[in-house]
């Protein structure tokens, strides 16, 4: 496991946003693959079709009741497992950006791209 660091509220920010596009795509994804439109899981939902809208698209706050009405809609229930965090290269790096990434990235800039 990766050493814990002090949560900033600039990483939360990221991190929420890029669990609500995972999970307006699992929605729809869920929709997909029970074969329905979305005014058929508005109906489902006794939502009007733009709450659907908002949710698939991403833009509106998707809690975990709301996952648990639309999976249950769709006839699937959630999982979730953690991750560990990773740099680009695959080392444990929790910022995403290890001394490798940026030394190659400067080598890439200097002398262009490596060549196979």
């Amino acid at each position: 496991m990766t050493k814990a660091r002090k949560v900033k509220d600039s990483d939360v920010h990221a991190e929420t946003a890029r669990l609500a596009v995972l999970a307006s795509l699992m929605i729809d994804k869920a929709r997909k693959a029970a074969g329905l439109s979305k005014s058929e899981l508005a109906r489902r939902l006794n939502v009007p079709p733009s709450r659907v809208t908002r949710v698939l698209e991403g833009s509106a706050n998707v809690t975990l009741e709301t996952l648990a009405r639309f999976g249950l809609a769709c006839g699937v229930y959630w999982t979730f497992e953690p991750h560990e965090l990773r740099c680009e290269c695959g080392c444990k790096n929790p910022k995403g950006r290890c001394d490798c990434c940026k030394a190659a990235e400067r080598e890439e800039r200097l002398h262009g791209p490596a060549q196979p």
